[in-house]
């Protein structure tokens, strides 16, 4: 009995401690120079605020998104949560619009960049994940944890550029 009441009150003690935790932080991911970063500013259309050519889309994917922090500075958004795929698809939907996200700052003094990990809107919403990338891929080409695998534009890239960027590279197993 005097078990049972141990487990029980340890369980309890356990879940009052979780739920008075903050919210997730970005995990990191032991690149150098990298940082836990939770900021907002409006998510932008990298070459249109550099150059001035702005299509109404932002680029429809084509281009490399940002965000521009309240001082004025642009934050490059290299990477989304998916392994080696970036973050358009989950932020184009806000491109012009001011977002808050939760990520990983690469503060490395030659280039800084952001690898948005959650999005939200406003304070009080849900987080939501950076990965639509998976959930397009698989309605396209079916479930895969490897996605890069399959995809055939990597598989040509390869093809015309090699291993790496070397042609004639070839990796062991």
């Amino acid at each position: 009995m005097r078990f049972v009441f141990a487990a029980t009150s340890f369980a309890t003690l356990f879940a009052l401690g979780l739920a008075s935790m903050p919210a997730r932080a970005a995990d990191g991911m032991g690149t150098p120079y990298e940082k836990p970063l939770e900021t907002s500013g409006t998510i932008v259309d990298l070459v249109c605020e550099l150059t001035g050519a702005c299509p109404a889309d932002c680029g429809a994917g084509k281009r490399q998104l940002g965000v521009r922090l309240p001082d004025g500075s642009l934050l490059p958004i290299a990477k989304g949560i998916t392994i080696f795929a970036n973050a358009i698809d989950s932020i184009l939907p806000y491109c012009g619009k001011t977002l808050i996200l939760d990520g990983l700052l690469i503060d490395n003094p030659q280039m800084r960049i952001y690898q948005a990990q959650r999005i939200r809107e406003n304070a009080g919403d849900k987080w939501r994940m950076t990965d639509d990338f998976d959930t397009l891929f698989q309605a396209k080409n079916g479930r895969t944890d490897e996605w890069f695998r399959q995809d055939r534009r990597v598989a040509a890239e390869i093809a015309n550029s090699g291993v790496l960027g070397v042609k004639g590279l070839e990796i062991r197993k």
